[in-house]
């Protein structure tokens, strides 16, 4: 079992949640577990959940890059998005709304 030793919550712009959990180990080591938590979907209940363990011996290393790229990601807005991911139409805002899911074939989205 570990300790907690202080926790974080960010809520993200969409539907994400970040979970920030500072802990220690039985072996005394501490540790950053990062959470996202997101719903499954329409047809599905409850979060689906994904974690990273960061160890204390990589945090310099860690923060730094985290850094680095956030630097980068500030200098080239640009490539904040993903490269061919277009802003939501107004349509598929209206589904997403609504709980719906694209209903058109893939060849035909773009």
């Amino acid at each position: 079992m570990s300790n907690s030793l202080a926790s974080w919550q960010l809520k993200s712009v969409g539907s994400r949640t970040y979970f920030f959990d500072l802990k220690e180990a039985k072996t005394n080591n501490t540790y950053l577990q990062i959470t996202e938590s997101k719903p499954k979907g329409a047809e599905a209940e409850g979060f689906e959940q994904n974690r990273i363990f960061l160890f204390s011996e990589d945090f310099d290393e860690w923060f730094k890059t985290m850094g680095d790229v956030y630097r980068h990601l500030k200098a080239h807005p640009d490539q904040a998005r993903p490269p061919g991911r277009r802003e939501p139409d107004q349509a598929q805002e209206r589904r997403r709304a609504n709980g719906r899911k694209n209903t058109r074939p893939a060849a035909a989205r773009g």
